[in-house]
């Protein structure tokens, strides 16, 4: 009576499962799978207990069995997908990069194995638009697999979101414009709740890097109005774009201070208030919160050394301008502008002496 008894064993197995007994479930689907060695299912469910316990190894090993047995099946693949991107994430955490890195690229393959046997769920689209986009770095792909999700799922505004993120990742930038404002109707019909102060915030972004400033202002000052209490990112992106283009420099004073506030210690927004008040010509000023920037980076940035050059020059400290830039240039080796900067100041210094040069007038 194998089958009959193997049958009595997976149902207490499933009840003690469904009851989150995960324990007593384990030996159970065991038991079962020693009775009838074919049975996908209680192999699945074991998977799925072992993932639940943390025995993440034997998961990975039963379920890459049950796609060998049965590679016609979707399910195993997403599951597989899974274990390996919380894998991905304990060994990033533990600071080993390098296999993380392959575990995130085997889940994302794992993904898309999973959609070719079944395309009609747009959930994998995205959990594989996430990790293209994050930890694979891969936002070409990103763009094809959203392109393909949206041909099925014309209507869904979370993926056109995600389509406009992949565009903008790739570069594609006035095509992500238009991505964006088609996520925004088309969440608005649905009364989708993705259009929040984040949304807003990435318009604002692509918009942009697009060069369509006054959009940009525009949605960037609709996130903060969203959500004020963590808009300091928001906040900052706005006053350093308008001290950038030498713009409406009053709201970015008010928009930096505003970052600031909610943290005073951000190497980037200190960054941004230095370098607007570079633009209002309060030059020793400026230095001095542009070196506190560069103090309080998580990691050495081309763009705050450049801005200290161009705050020393100005103050006609010129060896410390051409060191300061020449910081910079090795943090960004192709950098043609700046490699231009230093070069002119060079030339301008063996023909005139230091004190009369400046390139940036």
């Amino acid at each position: 009576h194998a089958v009959e008894d193997s049958a009595i064993l997976k149902d207490f197995a499933d009840y003690y499962a469904s009851s989150q007994q995960i324990k007593e479930a384990i030996p159970l689907y065991l038991r079962v799978l020693e009775l009838q060695p074919d049975d996908v299912n209680a192999r699945e469910k074991l998977a799925t207990g072992f993932v639940l316990t943390n025995q993440r190894a034997k998961a990975v090993e039963m379920l890459e069995q049950v796609i060998k047995e049965h590679p016609e099946k979707y399910q195993p693949y997403d599951l597989l997908a899974e274990v390996l991107d919380d894998d991905a994430r304990s060994l990033q955490r533990a600071n080993q990069i390098e296999q993380a890195k392959a575990e995130f690229a085997k889940a994302a393959a794992s993904y898309e194995q999973s959609l070719l046997i079944n395309p009609t769920r747009a959930n994998t689209y995205l959990r594989l638009a996430e990790l293209l986009l994050g930890p694979v770095k891969d936002a070409e792909r990103a763009v094809k697999i959203l392109t393909e999700a949206r041909s099925r799922f014309a209507d869904a505004p979370e993926i056109i979101y995600y389509l406009a993120l992949a565009q903008r990742e790739a570069k594609h930038t006035q095509q992500a414009v238009a991505t964006f404002e088609e996520a925004l109707h088309q969440a608005e019909l649905e009364d989708n709740e993705i259009v929040n102060a984040r949304f807003y915030f990435n318009y604002g972004a692509t918009a942009e890097q697009a060069g369509l400033y006054e959009k940009a202002a525009d949605l960037f000052r609709k996130s903060i109005t969203l959500d004020p209490a963590n808009a300091a990112e928001a906040c900052n992106y706005l006053g350093y774009m308008w001290a950038e283009h030498n713009l409406h420099l009053d709201e970015a004073d008010d928009m930096i201070k505003r970052a600031l506030k909610i943290e005073p210690n951000n190497g980037a927004y200190l960054d941004s208030l230095g370098w607007l008040e570079f633009r209002q010509g309060k030059f020793a000023q400026a230095l001095t919160d542009l070196l506190r920037a560069a103090k309080n980076m998580a990691k050495d940035d081309p763009v705050v050394f450049e801005h200290i050059g161009d705050t020393y020059l100005k103050l006609t400290r010129v060896p410390q301008a051409l060191e300061a830039w020449q910081k910079a240039m090795a943090l960004d080796p192709q950098n043609k502008r700046l490699a231009e900067k230093i070069d002119s100041t060079k030339t301008a210094i063996t023909k005139s002496g230091p004190a009369r040069t400046d390139p940036l007038q």
